[in-house]
């Protein structure tokens, strides 16, 4: 059974996951793909580090956690923009008292950077703005 700080950081790996899987089907091949493969690839690993085996019952609970997330942030009936959900990995990662790996920390800073080369500045801060601010509404999934 896992600790509560277990399950935390399982839910924070589970939403990473499903960025970076929904990113690598949607987006064209080249960069932007590449760098969610190795986004996915790193949050993978650390999955596989994680040896506290969970039950049914809390895996169901993360689900619902995660769902929660979508209906308080409106995400589940329309995405975010990929630099809006960047931040708010980063805001989340930033946070946690878990630690990630150096690499999942570049990745993320590399799709960042991506986007400052591929959008005006006056599009991109909102983007960053939009996702520190879902990151309050994630800390309240906890409280």
């Amino acid at each position: 059974m896992a600790t509560e700080s277990q399950r935390r950081y399982i839910v924070e790996l589970s939403f990473i996951k499903t960025f970076a899987d929904q990113s690598v089907a949607s987006v064209e091949k080249g960069r932007l793909q590449t760098l969610m493969k190795r986004l996915k690839k790193e949050v993978d690993k650390a999955f596989s580090k994680i040896r506290t085996p969970l039950s049914q019952k809390e895996i169901q609970e993360i689900g619902i956690k995660l769902d929660k997330f979508g209906k308080i942030t409106g995400w589940d009936k329309r995405g975010k923009h990929y630099a809006s959900t960047c931040s708010f990995c980063m805001d989340l990662i930033e946070r946690s008292d878990h630690h990630y790996s150096k690499k999942t920390i570049d990745t993320l800073n590399e799709i960042m950077d991506y986007f400052a080369r591929q959008m005006p500045w006056t599009k991109l801060f909102p983007c960053c703005n939009s996702g520190a601010v879902t990151a309050d509404k994630w800390e309240s999934l906890f409280a």
